[in-house]
């Protein structure tokens, strides 16, 4: 099957008109879940209200906003990625094969699950990868309703976004916050907060406006070891297999409520209640931690896990597959 990245231009005025800001998205989800489903044994529709419904609905709306407004002083690519749940295939096709030249992507602003917002709070990731981005975000939100939460300043968290941190383009990650709906047939619309949806597209428009009109930035890499990812492990080009545990967890590291049948986890003996507090060398100190962790290993590779089961401290080691 043939998939396609949809891409939009808005073209910008002025002598930085040859300069692109992108702004993106993924379209695609599970269909009938599979193995990537936190309901693996269940043949259900995954409609992916959150993820990504909503992050394609904030790049429609300020498609349309910018189009019909005056010209950007720097062009912009609205960018609806497809393949992102298979290891962010369309993102990394669009990096390699760019539309325009990678020397003129000033930055790219992702949005993967902002359809959950709660207690007006947006998680920004990668606001570390261009030295004005902190001080940007702090005056636009200075105006607005929103409080703001990082997500980790660097840019390697496991999203669309990643494709362009690694060929060092600025990026920001803005995502609403893990709910227990994630990939599986319960995100679902009724559970949008559009509302908070409304007020996150106001808030990136805002940024975007920032972002078009400030002096270029040059990539910033030295938080890129603590980048944190926006989900679950199963974001990253690999899988573990472990279902994530979203209650609350007050002693740290990244609870697990069970495995995927024929997983590394469920072949390492992983169940459930573990607790997985190191990775490899990695600490891990909550499902965050997880997912960066992943996101950096390779099929394969075996992992040596250091497991809270209980009162007792368990290592075992696990291979990693290729995420399908």
């Amino acid at each position: 099957m043939n998939v396609r990245n949809v891409v939009g231009y808005v073209p910008g005025a002025g002598p930085r008109a040859n300069e692109h800001l992108v702004i993106g998205a993924h379209y695609d989800h599970l269909g009938l879940g599979g193995m990537a489903s936190f309901q693996p044994t269940t043949r259900a529709i995954h409609n992916g209200a959150d993820d990504n419904a909503s992050g394609t609905t904030a790049l429609i709306q300020l498609a349309d906003r910018f189009a019909n407004g005056p010209p950007p002083q720097r062009s912009i690519l609205f960018v609806a990625f497809t393949a992102e749940e298979q290891g962010l295939l369309g993102a990394d096709h669009f990096v390699d094969h760019p539309p325009v030249p990678l020397s003129d992507i000033v930055a790219m602003i992702n949005f993967d699950m902002v359809g959950r917002m709660t207690d007006d709070t947006l998680h920004i990731g990668g606001n570390g990868t261009a030295p004005a981005f902190g001080a940007m975000l702090n005056k636009v939100d200075a105006e607005s309703p929103l409080k703001l939460k990082d997500m980790g300043k660097g840019g390697l968290g496991p999203s669309d976004h990643m494709a362009f941190a690694q060929k060092k383009i600025p990026v920001l990650h803005f995502f609403s916050g893990l709910h227990s709906d994630y990939h599986r047939p319960s995100d679902d619309t009724e559970k949008i907060n559009f509302k908070g949806l409304d007020q996150i597209v106001d808030f990136a428009a805002a940024v975007m406006r920032e972002v078009i009109s400030m002096p270029r930035q040059t990539y910033d890499s030295k938080h890129d070891s603590h980048s944190a990812g926006p989900g679950t492990p199963s974001r990253s080009r690999v899988t573990l297999g472990v279902i994530p545990d979203y209650g609350d967890n007050e002693t740290g590291g990244a609870k697990i409520s069970g495995t995927t049948p024929d997983s590394p986890a469920a072949k390492a003996g992983l169940t459930e209640g573990d607790i997985i507090v190191k990775f490899g060398d990695s600490e891990i100190g909550t499902l965050y931690d997880l997912s960066e962790a992943l996101s950096s290993a390779k099929p394969g590779q075996t992992v040596k896990l250091k497991i809270r089961r209980g009162d007792k401290t368990v290592e075992i080691e696990a291979t990693l597959a290729e995420r399908k």
